[in-house]
């Protein structure tokens, strides 16, 4: 290989490592937002399991006090 060929080699090379790197950081970055939603998510989750949880009564059956009794 000629000196030429070798330059060629490396600069290409290093222009894939550049663009792996800024995929990386990229990606890292999405996980990063993900994960913050992600939980902000669960909060949002548990606030409402609470509620919902007042809202019935607390009854774990899923039965409520508001519930009309069949009719025959």
């Amino acid at each position: 290989m000629s000196a030429d060929d070798l330059n060629t080699r490396v600069e290409e090379l290093e222009a894939r490592s550049a663009f792996q790197e800024e995929a990386l950081q990229t990606l890292s970055e999405t996980v990063a937002a993900l994960n913050r939603t992600v939980h902000e998510l669960e909060v949002a989750n548990r606030y409402l399991a609470g509620k919902l949880r007042d809202f019935s009564g607390g009854e774990p059956s899923g039965e409520s006090q508001f519930e009309v009794p069949p009719h025959y």
